[in-house]
């Protein structure tokens, strides 16, 4: 049978039927399948399918994976040069003389794009997704992110805190919560509360964000806009609380590699040593719903505000 992935492309049907005595025989299917391409087109085999991108250029790993025009944003994008790609007959080839050069982290950066290309593609041809690739690049720089944390991490455990409430900072210290949220035009917003020993607020800011709405990396920039609020403000002990483990535990590294998270996070550590005492924690987002609530109320506002 000519059975199809998904009923977009068609009912199921009999590719070829039995024979005269009435039986299917492995005969009866080599003669079928040595029959002229087109006979096997009518009776409903795919045979040269289109490529999912172009949809004019007959399918093929190297079409689909690097030479297609469609994708050609994509590689584009890539952190190396990647415009070899065209000069070879197969991707095979394209592997084995353009990335002799390749470092370590660019061979991790292509076999994860790689992978996410071919994802999409079968997204698109058996389950008829409209596929998104202009994030491609982000979700490569995530995933490897996530990848550099999981190594370095010495156990799964995480420290649960003892409440989940909001909790007061230690005497003489001030305690910042950050959130981020998405507004009605797509536009990312960030935004935070600093608050005393005593719970009096401190400061305040909240900001749209034009450039991103990634949440993970909305998570780093909420963090370095607080650091530097309480800078700016005066304060010399700080702790930073957010709901975003990536990012905290990012920031226990050194942050060497050239993602765009691993760049703010850096900024972030620059500003931290400027203080007596800096501490970045990981709270669940029960204890961070003043915060939250913040973001929600103030995410169409186009404006930081400072209060002190």
């Amino acid at each position: 049978m000519s059975i199809k992935p998904n009923r977009g492309q068609g009912s199921d049907q009999w590719a070829w039927k039995e024979d005269h005595k009435g039986d299917v025989r492995v005969k009866g299917a080599y003669r079928f399948l040595m029959r002229p391409r087109w006979m096997l087109e009518l009776r409903g085999m795919e045979i040269g399918a289109k490529c999912v991108w172009c949809n004019s250029e007959e399918e093929s790993a190297y079409h689909v994976l690097a030479e297609c025009d469609g994708i050609k944003s994509v590689w584009e994008t890539a952190r190396f040069d990647c415009s070899s790609r065209y000069d070879h007959a197969s991707f095979l080839e394209c592997l084995s003389v353009a990335a002799n050069a390749w470092s370590a982290e660019q061979w991790c950066w292509a076999t994860v794009y790689l992978y996410l290309i071919w994802e999409e593609r079968n997204k698109r041809k058996f389950n008829n997704e409209c596929t998104n690739l202009e994030r491609m690049g982000t979700r490569v720089d995530r995933l490897i992110d996530e990848v550099q944390i999981a190594n370095r991490r010495p156990t799964n455990i995480v420290e649960a805190p003892a409440s989940f409430k909001w909790e007061k900072p230690a005497r003489s210290e001030f305690k910042i919560n950050v959130d981020n949220g998405v507004d009605c035009n797509g536009n990312g917003t960030i935004g935070g509360i600093a608050r005393d020993d005593e719970g009096v607020v401190q400061g305040v800011f909240v900001e749209v964000v034009y450039i991103t709405n990634d949440p993970i990396l909305l998570k780093a920039m909420e963090i370095r806009l607080g650091v530097e609020m309480a800078r700016d403000l005066g304060m010399e002990r700080i702790t930073v609380e957010c709901d975003a483990r990536l990012v905290v535990e990012m920031l226990e590294t050194t942050c060497s590699n050239d993602s765009v998270l691993n760049s703010v996070c850096r900024e972030i550590l620059e500003v931290i040593v400027q203080f007596q005492y800096a501490k970045v924690r990981w709270i669940p987002r029960l204890c961070n719903s003043v915060a939250d609530y913040l973001v929600k109320f103030m995410k169409n506002a186009p404006c930081i505000v400072l209060v002190s």
